[in-house]
C-alpha cells in the first residue's frame, strides 16, 4: 500500500503512475500542456480528426482562411502524418478530403485565398496544373510580383 506522501507525489491527470515534478504533473504531462494547451492529448497514433483540430486555427486567419500550426514546408504548405500511412501528406490536401471527399483523378488544388498555409476546404478548389498554374500567375501579377 502507498503512503500518503507517496500518493500525493505521482501525477495528477488520472490514470498516470508517473511521478510529478513541481507541478501537479508529471514532465510528459506538463510538456503536452506547454507545447499544446491541453495535458491530456495523445500524440502518437491520434486520428486525423485530432490532428486537424489541433494545428488548425480557425479564428486567427484573415478573409476566413484556417492556418495550419503544425509543420510548414519550405514552400509554405503545411504537413500532416496520416495515421496508418508513412510519408505525410499536404495539410490541405488532407483536409480537403476529410471534409469534402477525395481529389478528382488528374486535379489539383487550388488556393482560392492564394494563402498556402489555409486548410479551410471552402478555400481549395479542384483544378487542373494547368488552370492553378495560371490562376497563380494572374495573382503575382496584380499584385506586381514578378
Amino acid at each position: 500500500m502507498l503512503s500518503v506522501a507517496t500518493q500525493q507525489q505521482s501525477c495528477s491527470l488520472d490514470g498516470c503512475p508517473n511521478r510529478r515534478g513541481n507541478t501537479k504533473l508529471c514532465r510528459k504531462h506538463y510538456m503536452r500542456l506547454y507545447r499544446h494547451g491541453d495535458a491530456s492529448i495523445i500524440l502518437k497514433g491520434e486520428s486525423l480528426s485530432v490532428k486537424l483540430d489541433l494545428h488548425t486555427n480557425r479564428s486567427a486567419g484573415l478573409f476566413g482562411c484556417w492556418p495550419w500550426t503544425g509543420v510548414i514546408h519550405p514552400l509554405g504548405y503545411g504537413h500532416v502524418n496520416i495515421p496508418g500511412t508513412r510519408n505525410p501528406q499536404m495539410a490541405h490536401r488532407a483536409s480537403y478530403e476529410f471534409f469534402v471527399g477525395p481529389i478528382p483523378d488528374g486535379l489539383e488544388l487550388d488556393h482560392l485565398c492564394r494563402n498556402r498555409g489555409c486548410v479551410n476546404p471552402s478555400h481549395l478548389e479542384p483544378v487542373t496544373h494547368l488552370e492553378n498554374v495560371r490562376r497563380g500567375a494572374a495573382a503575382r501579377a496584380l499584385a506586381g510580383v514578378a
